[in-house]
């Protein structure tokens, strides 16, 4: 008997098998259905649906034994963990003439398994995490139509275990949600049309100082608590959004019981009935004035970044929304040759002309449009010169860092011109280089790894290249070697940690292509740079993004929010979830 191997995605595969929370949980119908189907349609007196673990083969649902004899056996001897091997429907028409399973304790037995056929479990990621059979106790073939019914079995397996997941996760977000809403400092309010009564949520009157025992709210004595300069504004602003519809969001100033004032975003929604006509309006009530008290940190803090942007090694510059210049720093003027200062209130256009209708153009105008992020590479004739650029935008414009890679640019037009001067370059290149066999074990290191990580070539070759990986950011890499090895010629772009001599953890941009099929190379070639500083331009934009007072959202192409700051959730009331 031939124990199976372990699969060239093993951790990719126990991983999506575990979050499918499928292992040990009790026999489900729509999973018996789909066996006793097959046991029918291909004729056969068993059939089951299993799951490898990492040890085990698990049974889901069985036809034809009992489940508590076989529910979990031992991996080396499951036909199934021979089938988790490829994609394709494995075929055994006699166990006794195949030299896999001749010697099989289940082969020799009183009842032999004599005939067996298993289409492997592959998820919408395309990893085999269990497989769906079928088995005989006397040798038999199987119709054409019979293997394809049994695949397309199959597939229905893995779409319920899809659904399973899906519920599951509606299940959590549900749950999050009513967590969010019962944490949320906001207080709501529901305003009925026709009485004139005003229904408060407990935060509301906790806001204000006040106690639902001696305030009953209707929207007059509501008003009434409104500062005499603002009692003008909430009636217009109710007007429009009753008869025109418009947005009912507005900064009101209330008075606590104590007397003082506090200032409060409103917002509210019409609701009408059946026949169209108003009757509730609903809305939130949020105290804003602690971010009030907070707002005159906000120049101090865009100083701090300021000066950040100014001490950073690549280039940087900002402009608002109409394409003018409002921050650029030391290292992008001396790139450009330009005076930063001149630079500001110019238009970007008026001051780089052949740009318009470039590819930059083009990105930057996505990234404004979209508010979404974009990373790049252009070329700018100008100049004669190559440019890695990274455009960050915001609700006040767009954020650019970026660097001259002309000297990488020409060492690759350099280096696909000419193999031996290939080596040449990587051995000078500022960028490291390595070769990786598909086990992890680094076969060539460039020198530029002394300058960037402070190791000997000669320290790293020989060794894993998983030795030298951050622990957080290990399933990064084994993740792209997994991807990597399924798929000659491949390429993927990871940013990961890793140790330097010294101790420290430097961040690094790797580009790994599969070129194991390459006569000439037969590795992974990885080309990695260190990031580090970018990283932490990076955090501090975040941290900007975070702390900023302004509402700052992105929004994808689907038109739903991807991430919101704190400023947008307190002011609107809304969250990321």
């Amino acid at each position: 008997m031939n124990n199976p191997f372990l699969p060239l995605n093993e951790s990719a595969r126990l991983t999506a098998l575990s979050k499918y929370c499928i292992l040990d949980t009790q026999t489900e119908q729509e999973f018996d259905d789909l066996a006793h189907l097959a046991s029918e349609i291909c004729g056969t007196p068993i059939s089951a649906i299993s799951f490898i673990d990492e040890n085990r083969h698990w049974t889901k649902s069985l036809v034809g034994l009992a489940i508590d004899a076989v529910n979990s056996i031992p991996r080396e001897v499951s036909f199934c963990a021979h089938t988790i091997l490829s994609t394709e429907t494995l075929v055994v028409p006699d166990t006794k003439t195949d030299e896999r399973f001749a010697a099989h304790p289940l082969v020799e037995a009183e009842n032999p398994i004599r005939f067996y056929a298993g289409t492997p479990l592959i998820t919408p990621q395309g990893l085999a995490v269990g497989a769906l059979c079928v088995v005989d106790t006397v040798p038999r073939q199987l119709s054409q139509e019979q293997l394809n019914s049994l695949v397309r079995l199959g597939r229905q397996a893995v779409a319920l275990l899809e659904n399973r997941l899906a519920e599951m996760r509606l299940k959590r977000s549900e749950e999050h949600l009513r967590c969010v809403i019962e944490a949320s400092n906001d207080g709501m309010w529901d305003w009925d049309i026709a009485t004139d009564v005003v229904t408060w949520s407990e935060r509301i009157y906790a806001i204000l100082g006040l106690s639902p025992e001696h305030f009953s709210p209707t929207f007059a004595s509501q008003l009434a608590l409104v500062h005499p300069d603002d009692i003008q504004l909430v009636l217009n602003a109710v007007e429009r959004h009753l008869q025109a519809g418009e947005p009912y969001n507005l900064r009101v100033r209330y008075r606590h019981c104590d007397g003082h004032y506090l200032t409060i975003l409103a917002q509210g929604q019409l609701q009408r009935d059946t026949d169209g006509q108003p009757s509730h309006m609903l809305g939130s009530f949020s105290d804003l004035t602690h971010l009030m008290q907070v707002e005159a940190e906000r120049e101090e803090r865009s100083r701090e970044i300021l000066a950040i942007w100014e001490s950073m090694t690549d280039a940087f510059f900002s402009i608002d929304r109409h394409w003018r210049f409002t921050h650029v720093n030391r290292t992008a003027g001396e790139i450009w040759e330009m005076v930063p200062a001149e630079l500001i209130g110019r238009s970007i256009w008026d001051v780089f002309p052949a740009a318009v209708g470039t590819e930059i153009q083009g990105q930057y105008t996505l990234a404004m449009d979209t508010r979404m992020p974009v990373e790049f590479e252009a070329f700018y004739s100008p100049k004669n010169a190559w440019r890695e650029i990274h455009a960050y935008p915001s609700s006040v414009g767009l954020s650019v860092y970026f660097r001259d890679i002309t000297e990488r640019k020409n060492t690759e037009e350099a280096l696909r011109r000419s193999e031996s001067l290939f080596r040449n370059l990587i051995d000078n290149s500022w960028d490291a280089f390595h070769l990786v066999a598909p086990t992890g074990e680094i076969l060539y290191e460039s020198p530029a790894v002394t300058r960037m990580l402070g190791y000997l070539p000669e320290e790293m070759v020989g060794h894993s290249a998983f030795e030298f990986v951050h622990p957080d950011d290990f399933h990064f890499l084994t993740d792209d070697v997994a991807d990597l090895l399924a798929t000659p010629g491949s390429m993927r772009i990871v940013q990961l940690r890793i140790r330097h001599k010294d101790g420290d953890w430097r961040w690094v941009e790797s580009c790994d292509v599969n070129l194991l099929s390459h006569p000439d190379v037969g590795a992974i070639a990885v080309n990695y740079r260190d990031i580090t500083e970018r990283k932490h331009a990076e955090e501090e934009r975040d941290r900007f993004f975070t702390t900023s007072l302004d509402m700052l959202g992105i929004v994808g192409m689907d038109g739903y929010f991807k991430r919101l700051n704190p400023a947008f959730s307190a002011i609107l009331g809304y969250s990321e979830a």
